[in-house]
C-alpha cells in the first residue's frame, strides 16, 4: 500500500507502461519526490493529455479537450458570457495574441484574476486524470524550455484527487491489505506533511493514529463514515504518511512515533513561508484596498510573462545600456517586488510571486554584471530574434488532434434518450463522461440511460455509479433524482425515499421528484 523508496525511484526513471499497473497518482508521486523534468503524455482512448513537470512540479498540461481549454473554462466558471468569449477568441486568432492577453486588454479581467483561473484550469486537468484506471503513458525526459508561470502543489493535489476523484473500486482495492491491521503514523512520509491542508475531521483522524488502530477502529474513534476513512487512509498511505504498524521501522504494535499535523485548511490551497524582513527594513503598515488590487495586479502582470522574458525585458533595459542605467533599472524592479513590500496579510496570495520575481532580477542584475555573461545574452537575445523574424516554432508536445467536445456528445446522447435509443445514447454519454469525468451530470445521464437500456439488469449497475456522481458533487440533484427512481424499482424503498427527497430539495421548484414520492408511496403501501 504505502510505496518503498526504492519503488518510487524504479517508477520515476519508466520511459513507457499502461496505467492500469502504474496509477497516474503513483507515477505523479514519483516523478515528484524523485525531482523529475519531463513531460508526461497519457492517452485514454480518444483523450490525450501532454503534462509537463519541471523539477518534479507539474507547471503545464495540454490536452485534446475541448471544454479544457481557457476560453471554454472561464465560461464554465461562469467569468466569461459565452458571446464575450466568441468575440475574444475571434481577435485573439486574428492577431495570434493568446487570450488571456486580450481579455485583460479589454478590461474584462485583471492580471490577479486571469492568473488564478489560469492555475485553477491546470488544477482541473490534473484532478481528471486520478479517474483514468486504464490508458498508456510515455515519458519523455527531453521537455522544451517551459514558460508557464503555473505551479502545482503535488502533496495537496494528490490528496484532493485521491479524495475526491479516485473511483471507489480502486480505493477498495488498495485499502483491501489494510483490514483488520493497526495502522499508525510514519515518520518517514514521502513529502513534508506541512504541505498537506486537511478538513479539520481528517486531521483529527490523522492525529488519532498517534495511538496504532485499525480502520474500523478509526472510522469510529474518528466519528466518520467508514468509506470516508478508506479514502483518507488510501490517500495518507499513498503518499507516505501512514503504514501499518508491523511495516513502520523501529517500532513495535504498542509504541507509536507522532508526526506533525497538517496545516488546517478547508480547501486546496498554497502554504507559504514566514515572510523574513532584513533588519533595518520597516514592513509596511495595511494597505488599503485600493492600493491591495493595484499591488496584486502588478505582481501578476510581470509573474505571468516572466519566463517568457530574458533578463533585458525583465529588467526593461536596453541590451547595450550603460552599465549605471542597468543598475539603476535593477534597484527600480527589486524595490516594487520586495517581499516585505508584501507582508499585509491581504498580499499573501502574492508574496510568493514577488519573491520569485525579486529572486529572479537579482540573479539577472549578477548576469549583466559580468561582461562576459552580457555578451552571452546579447547574443542569444539576437539569434531568438532572427529566429521569430523568420516564423512561428510550433511546440514540439502540441497534440495535432482536433478539439473533442464532451458537450456535443453529450447532447447527441440526450437526444437519442429521447427517442429512446439507449444503445446509440449509451455510446455518446459515455464519450462525455471519458472527457470530462469531474461532471456529475453527465456521469448521472449514462448511469439513468443504463437502466433505462435494461431495467432488469442495469439498475445494480447504475446505483454505484449516481452513488460516485452525489459523492464527487453533493448538490448534482438529477443524480438523486434518478438514484430515487431506480432504488424505488429495486425496492429499497427508505433509501429510494431518502434520495428523492435530496433531489426535490435541490432541483426546487422542478416537481418530477414530488410526483416520484407520491408514485414511490403508491408501489411501497401495493408492496404491502
Amino acid at each position: 500500500m504505502r510505496p518503498s523508496v526504492d519503488h518510487l525511484a524504479e517508477i520515476s526513471g519508466l520511459r513507457e507502461g499502461q496505467l492500469a499497473q502504474v496509477s497516474f497518482p503513483l507515477l505523479l508521486l514519483a516523478l515528484s519526490v524523485h525531482q523529475r523534468t519531463a513531460v508526461l503524455e497519457l492517452k485514454r482512448r480518444q483523450v490525450q493529455k501532454n503534462l509537463t513537470m519541471e523539477h518534479g512540479v507539474p507547471v503545464e498540461c495540454r490536452s485534446n479537450l475541448a471544454h479544457e481549454t481557457l476560453g471554454r473554462f472561464l465560461v464554465g466558471a461562469g467569468a466569461l458570457p459565452e458571446e464575450v468569449f466568441n468575440t475574444t477568441l475571434s481577435e485573439s486568432l486574428a492577431r495570434s495574441v493568446p487570450l488571456g492577453e486580450v481579455l485583460v486588454e479589454k478590461n474584462l479581467i485583471g492580471h490577479y484574476e486571469l492568473f488564478r483561473f489560469l492555475q485553477q484550469n491546470l488544477a482541473r486537468k490534473l484532478l481528471d486524470l486520478f479517474a483514468w484506471q486504464d490508458g498508456e503513458f510515455r515519458l519523455r525526459f527531453d521537455p522544451p524550455a517551459v514558460t508557464s508561470p503555473l505551479k502545482v502543489k503535488v502533496p495537496q493535489l494528490l490528496l484532493t484527487g485521491l479524495l475526491r476523484f479516485a473511483p471507489q473500486r480502486e480505493v477498495d482495492f488498495a485499502v483491501a491489505p489494510l483490514l483488520g491491521r493497526p495502522l499508525a503514523i510514519h515518520p518517514q512520509p514521502h513529502v513534508p506533511l506541512s504541505e498537506l491542508r486537511l478538513s479539520e475531521s481528517h486531521t483529527k483522524a490523522f492525529q488519532l493514529l498517534a495511538v496504532p488502530r485499525s480502520l474500523g477502529d478509526l472510522a469510529q474513534a474518528a466519528g466518520l463514515p467508514f468509506p470516508e476513512v478508506c479514502r483518507l487512509v488510501y490517500a495518507l498511505s499513498l503518499l507516505g504518511a501512514l503504514a501499518p504498524v508491523d511495516e513502520l521501522p523501529a517500532l513495535s504494535a504498542s509504541t507509536s512515533a507522532p508526526a506533525p499535523a497538517p496545516t488546517l485548511a478547508p480547501a486546496v490551497g498554497i502554504t507559504t513561508s514566514t515572510l523574513v524582513i532584513p533588519a533595518g527594513i520597516r514592513a509596511p503598515g495595511a494597505q488599503a484596498p485600493g492600493e491591495v488590487a493595484r499591488l496584486r495586479n502588478q505582481v501578476m502582470e510581470t509573474y505571468l510573462k516572466h519566463r517568457e522574458q530574458d533578463v533585458f525585458d525583465l529588467l526593461a533595459v536596453e541590451p547595450d545600456a550603460a552599465f549605471p542605467v542597468v543598475q539603476d533599472r535593477f534597484l527600480e524592479f527589486a524595490e516594487r517586488y520586495a517581499p516585505w513590500r508584501f507582508a499585509d496579510s491581504q498580499l499573501e496570495s502574492v508574496r510568493e510571486k514577488a519573491r520569485e520575481l525579486f529572486l529572479t532580477g537579482a540573479a539577472g542584475f549578477g548576469l549583466l554584471s559580468d561582461p562576459e555573461q552580457r555578451n552571452i545574452l546579447r547574443e542569444r537575445r539576437r539569434t531568438l530574434q532572427q529566429r521569430k523574424a523568420g516564423g512561428p516554432n510550433p511546440s514540439s508536445i502540441a497534440i495535432k488532434t482536433d478539439l473533442l467536445d464532451p458537450r456535443v456528445q453529450f447532447q447527441k446522447g440526450k437526444s437519442y434518450m429521447e427517442q429512446g435509443k439507449y444503445k446509440a445514447a449509451l455510446q455518446e454519454i459515455e464519450f462525455a463522461v471519458d472527457c470530462d469525468p469531474q461532471n456529475s451530470i453527465y456521469r448521472a445521464e449514462l448511469a439513468w440511460c443504463r437502466f433505462m437500456e435494461s431495467p432488469s439488469t442495469g439498475g445494480r449497475k447504475a446505483v454505484p455509479e449516481l452513488e460516485e456522481a452525489v459523492r464527487i458533487d453533493p448538490q448534482c440533484g438529477i443524480a438523486y433524482f434518478y438514484g430515487g427512481q431506480i432504488l424505488g424499482d429495486l425496492e429499497r424503498f427508505d433509501q429510494a425515499e431518502d434520495w428523492l427527497r435530496r433531489a426535490n430539495k435541490i432541483l426546487a421548484p422542478d416537481r418530477r421528484p414530488l410526483d416520484a414520492l407520491r408514485d414511490l408511496a403508491a408501489k411501497r403501501k401495493k408492496k404491502g
